[in-house]
């Protein structure tokens, strides 16, 4: 009896360990997503400013978002997918973040130290 109850639990045990997914094609690394992101934060930081108010239904900042992309040679798929990739890993999109803003929080720093 305990053979086959062993027998059974071996599947549930090896269905419940962490399956490590291989990225889809053409996502961004860790550390470019860390960096598109932070640019992104800065772009709507500053539209914020100019407009008092970050709106991105508004094809306003679309049009930004566009443009940085471009400049880094990314698509908004790409980024896209990239982010979702991310998001649907476990832990992964918090740890992403939290880069971001330890990014912001030093490039803030270093501005403050410089006036």
């Amino acid at each position: 009896m305990r053979v086959y109850t062993i027998a059974i639990l071996i599947p549930f045990l090896f269905s419940c360990t962490e399956k490590k997914a291989d990225p889809p094609k053409d996502v961004l690394t860790e550390t470019q997503l860390i960096e598109v992101l932070t640019d992104i934060r800065l772009l709507e930081g500053a539209y914020s400013i100019l407009y008092r108010q970050v709106d991105t239904s508004s094809t306003k900042i679309d049009s930004y978002y566009k443009k940085l992309l471009s400049e880094k040679s990314i698509t908004r798929e790409q980024f896209e997918k990239s982010y979702s990739y991310y998001a649907s890993q476990d832990g992964k999109l918090p740890v992403i973040e939290n880069a971001v803003i330890e990014r912001l929080s030093q490039m803030q720093a270093e501005e403050e130290s410089k006036q």
